[in-house]
């Protein structure tokens, strides 16, 4: 198992008051996540603004520091190393941020963009130095005169491209892709999404792959994970899940996914608020929230009703 994720949680401080801010509570954006991801492999996360998608990829990473829990990478617990270990570690972890606009220093050129990872890993000589960003540029479709050039002229997806650069210029195993696509062109996200499988296909890379378009995350992902208010609350086969959801969230969040068709017309609606209607709907109690069971084969849900389910039929087969 190259990722395994175990009750991870992050509490956000919410404070009130004027110049003494006291605390007064805490958001628990990410709430005793498990999530496994296998080498090679691609898990979608997809979920509505808000539901703690991209915490927990940070946290994952330890970019945002998770309040408790544990983060195995090939049988390693990240949040337990030390900085300068985990320094080392981040060599095979990478990330790829969803604005390209953002996410690349305009005071910097491209060489100097995508070569950052070398120059806080390695001692290398400037030719090497060179050459590999050359090579890596080459690789996501973008040639070696560009490198002297700078992030602003270039359009969006040939930053993203650089941005995929400068994740893949250490060959890392693992790369959280963080709505890669979601800030670009629909005919320039394809080709993305194309560039990442081929990487995917040649480097032998693990994606967790995060998304709030439901039909891009079908088609690429191998296993989707849905997330709502800070817990995954189904998991399955990518396949499995869009033609067989379980949780009554799931269900919500393809009821609104568009359907290109004029004359196909279905009732499309938004999750509600947070105590309606997938708590009730699952039984939730507040002084225990549902953990993920298999509810059947390698499909999981967090839902009380479904665990009640389950415990019935054990016991009938039992006796």
């Amino acid at each position: 198992m190259l990722l395994e994720v175990k009750r991870l949680k992050k509490y956000f401080p919410i404070h009130k008051g004027g110049l003494f801010k006291r605390q007064e509570g805490v958001h628990p954006a990410v709430d005793g996540v498990d999530l496994l991801l296998r080498k090679g492999e691609t898990v979608g996360l997809v979920g509505e603004s808000g539901s703690g998608k991209s915490t927990l990829a940070r946290s994952i990473l330890r970019l945002t520091e998770p309040t408790s829990g544990e983060v195995y990478f090939n049988g390693t617990n990240l949040l337990t190393l030390p900085k300068e270990e985990m320094r080392r570690m981040r060599q095979k972890l990478q990330i790829i941020f969803q604005d390209p606009y953002a996410s690349l220093n305009p005071r910097m050129t491209i060489l100097d963009i995508v070569a950052e990872p070398l120059d806080i890993h390695f001692s290398i000589s400037r030719e090497e130095r060179r050459e590999r960003v050359a090579s890596i540029l080459q690789r996501v479709g973008l040639g070696p005169s560009i490198l002297n050039r700078y992030p602003h002229e270039f359009s969006g997806g040939q930053r993203q491209r650089i941005g995929i650069a400068r994740a893949m210029i250490l060959h890392p195993e693992l790369v959280v892709a963080d709505e890669p696509v979601s800030a670009l062109d629909v005919s320039v996200q394809a080709q993305v999404m194309e560039l990442l499988a081929d990487l995917q296909e040649t480097f032998g890379l693990s994606y967790l792959f995060i998304a709030h378009d439901l039909s891009l995350v079908e088609s690429f992902a191998d296993r989707t994970a849905v997330m709502y208010l800070g817990i995954i609350v189904e998991l399955a086969k990518s396949e499995v899940l869009y033609k067989h959801p379980l949780h009554p969230y799931t269900r919500e969040l393809l009821s609104a996914v568009p359907v290109p068709d004029p004359r196909f017309r279905k009732k499309q609606e938004r999750p509600g608020a947070p105590e309606t209607p997938f708590r009730p709907h699952c039984d939730h109690r507040p002084e225990e929230a549902p953990r993920l069971i298999e509810a059947e084969p390698e499909h999981f849900v967090a839902c009380h009703l479904r665990t009640a389910e389950i415990n019935r039929r054990s016991r009938e087969g039992f006796h």
